[in-house]
């Protein structure tokens, strides 16, 4: 006979919250890690920096700074460990990723005063992905079987953006971006239940698998200012509106026992299609940057209302209305701001700059603990030589997921490692 496990209950309404809530909402999946190596290293305070090809992402109005031509390439590695307690029992599951980060041009156009400066390029944004494994033998009044729930992710949101940045009096420079933001996500768990170690039952192995391929697409607008009234000194501010993201999404879900003749059978399978759209909030922006000599030091803070989050479409749940989930949102989900500082120290008379910084990104839920805030400390360095420019930044972050899905306790540790080329003509 096959097993009736008396856990399964509560197995199964722990995986629909943690499905509810790990495949909602995009825009806090993930990890943010900004554009660029340079940035990177420096925590990503580059508000008030931004003076090379990486303000087409943070500060478009920095462009106007540039005097040449710029082309820049950008690649990166992305290790994730991802510790979680299953049953009181803790298993640590490792995934790497090497991606393209980013690619564009900066172009100033000629002017008889002032500057304009025109940019085009991609950049990714936002990486999903993860991946988890736990397992548990489990013995009670003489039954016996081993569980293990496997979850992979894989993806990221990416924009590919047009903007510029015009001088309109010296020291005074605005600028703004239209971004065309698409991504992906590959989303798998899978449970497991074995007849191990001492094949009691009448089956070798059940599995449930439920797989969710998801496609977004949207467009918004960055506007941004940075001004100039000492040499030493700047200050930038911007504005990102909401995104509407559009998702696509197909999914599958099967079930199927591996009986001891080795006989299997496709216990139940359904597929779907979901089509549905979710808003993302306004962000607020606002960084200053001090430059004394060889010396420079920086700072960010950043304002998002996560509650904002809205549908503005029927929801990717079942038995969830657009209402029911808007609620959800505004009851769970928070204002936060996040902090971001940094340093680069150019070594006199070598092309050679040292970076370093930190970053405090809240977590988005109501009533988390610190121990859910991500916090990012981050290094770096780069040498010019000729026209050129090689830079490289280094950040890890540690924090722990909320709890609700499979695991009781989950701590994930990311780290990240960018490449990038920026050659100047």
């Amino acid at each position: 006979m096959k097993r009736r496990v008396d856990l399964w209950t509560l197995v199964i309404l722990l995986m629909s919250w943690g499905i509810l809530y790990s495949q909602d909402v995009p825009f806090i999946w993930g990890h943010h890690w900004g554009v660029g190596a340079r940035a990177m290293g420096m925590g990503g305070a580059f508000t008030g920096v931004a003076d090379d090809y990486s303000a087409m992402y943070y500060n478009p109005a920095g462009l106007g700074q540039l005097k040449k031509l710029e082309v820049f390439g950008s690649f990166s590695h992305l290790s994730v460990t991802d510790k979680a307690t299953f049953m009181g029992l803790e298993t640590s599951e490792s995934s790497s990723y090497t991606k393209l980060d980013g690619i564009g041009v900066s172009v100033p156009v000629p002017t008889s005063r002032g500057s304009l400066v025109l940019g085009f390029g991609y950049h990714r944004v936002r990486d999903f992905d993860n991946a988890l494994y736990v397992t548990k033998f489990i013995s009670s009044a003489g039954d016996s079987v081993t569980w293990s729930y496997n979850e992979l992710e894989e993806g990221g949101l990416n924009n590919t953006s047009f903007g510029g940045s015009i001088e309109m009096a010296p020291g005074v420079l605005l600028g703004g971006t239209v971004n065309f933001w698409t991504g992906s996500d590959d989303w798998t768990w899978r449970f497991t239940e074995e007849d191990t170690p001492h094949d009691i039952w009448t089956f070798t192995d059940y599995v449930e698998t439920d797989y969710i391929h998801t496609k977004f697409t949207g467009v918004n607008f960055t506007l941004s200012t940075l001004l100039k009234p000492q040499e030493i000194f700047q200050l930038g501010g911007v504005i990102v509106t909401p995104v509407t993201l559009t998702s696509k999404e197909d999914w599958e879900y099967t079930e199927t026992t591996t009986w001891d003749d080795g006989y299997r059978s496709a216990d139940s399978t359904d597929d779907g299609y979901w089509d549905y759209k979710v808003r993302s909030p306004w962000i607020f922006r606002i960084g200053g940057a001090l430059k004394p000599g060889p010396l420079m030091v920086s700072a960010d803070v950043e304002f998002k209302n996560y509650s904002q989050i809205k549908y503005t479409s029927y929801p990717p749940a079942a038995g969830y209305t657009m209402t029911d989930m808007n609620i959800d949102i505004k009851e769970n989900l928070r204002n936060t701001m996040s902090w971001r500082v940094g340093g680069e120290f150019t070594v006199p008379n070598v092309d050679l700059r040292i970076r370093g910084g930190y970053a405090v990104y809240p977590s988005p839920w109501e009533g988390a603990s610190s121990a859910m805030d991500r916090k990012v400390i981050s290094l770096g360095a780069g040498y010019s030589f000729q026209n050129f420019a090689l830079d490289v930044g280094y950040g890890f972050v540690s924090y722990d997921r909320m709890a609700g899905d499979v695991a009781e306790l989950e701590k994930v540790e990311v780290s990240k490692i960018v490449f990038s080329l920026l050659y100047r003509m």
